[in-house]
């Protein structure tokens, strides 16, 4: 195999992991998240 073709799987199993992760990140954000922010007015939040 030549490096190209090593350093393109390479990136495609990183972007492949990090879409599979994305979900427990989410999971992980949100039960950690006040149940007040949660119900909050998006406006208001980055404030």
């Amino acid at each position: 195999m030549t490096a190209t073709r090593r350093w393109w799987k390479t990136a495609l199993g990183v972007v492949f992991t990090a879409l599979m992760l994305f979900p427990v990140y989410w999971m992980v954000n949100v039960s950690l998240t006040q149940t007040s922010d949660l119900r909050r007015n998006p406006r208001t939040c980055s404030r």
